[in-house]
């Protein structure tokens, strides 16, 4: 296995309990509003694609070339004509953005009327990505940033609580501790071994953010937004 490939899989890994809840609340949230020509803006490496088939028509948007984006370009400039797309994903970007209002203008202003955008922003989190993290949201201040960008609301989820915080954290800690343990194994071995002892532990603490996640509903680890761009 090429390091490329490992450095992605070990992220994966790594971040399990969190990958997990995300997926299901795009699943659940986004997925059926994802239509005829979806732009990902912030797309990383596209988590989100595989699930969204062969029915769309996928364009992806990242500052980072090695990232493999369809086009290079900041989600404050989109490089994009007015009303180019049916649906837009926004998934854990709006905190790296230092004008978040700017960013949704932008978002609202590709989309063609009648479109939607599903997007996720942290509550709760460390720093990350330094020194490009600026924010960490309400609901209140998606729902406020969301409707000034020209955008209608339709709905505001939580994903996981704090004991999603806290799990996610405990296992990226376990998967780096086992990874320092195994120094000695070559890369690829390494990888497999340290997943072998680290998935099955992972999957415990997940489904326990999953249980006891109504037991701190106001300390919530992040949010997913759908919104609608009215016909005019």
């Amino acid at each position: 296995m090429d390091k490329k490939k490992i450095s992605d899989w070990s992220n994966y890994f790594k971040f399990l309990i969190s990958k997990k809840l995300y997926k299901k609340s795009f699943l659940k949230h986004g997925l059926p509003h994802m239509k005829g020509d979806v732009l990902d803006v912030g797309s990383g490496r596209g988590p989100f694609h595989k699930a969204m088939g062969d029915d769309v028509r996928i364009i992806s948007i990242d500052y980072n070339a090695k990232r493999g984006p369809d086009a290079l370009g900041s989600c404050l400039a989109l490089p994009f004509k007015n009303a180019s797309f049916d649906s837009v994903l926004c998934t854990e970007v709006l905190e790296h953005v230092p004008d978040p209002l700017l960013a949704l203008r932008e978002i609202e202003r590709v989309m063609r009327p009648g479109g939607h955008v599903y997007i996720t922003a942290p509550m709760l989190w460390c720093l990350h990505y330094e020194p490009y993290d600026f924010f960490r949201f309400t609901k209140y201040g998606l729902n406020e940033l969301v409707t000034k960008s020209g955008l209608k609301v339709n709905g505001i989820e939580p994903i996981g609580s704090i004991f999603s915080y806290v799990f996610t954290r405990f296992g990226e800690f376990f998967y780096n501790a086992l990874n320092k343990l195994f120094m000695i194994l070559p890369r690829t071995p390494r990888f497999f071994l340290v997943v072998l002892v680290s998935w099955p532990v992972s999957m415990v603490l997940y489904l326990l953010a999953v249980l006891l996640a109504p037991l701190a509903k106001k300390d919530v680890y992040s949010w997913s937004v759908v919104a609608r761009k009215d016909n005019r």
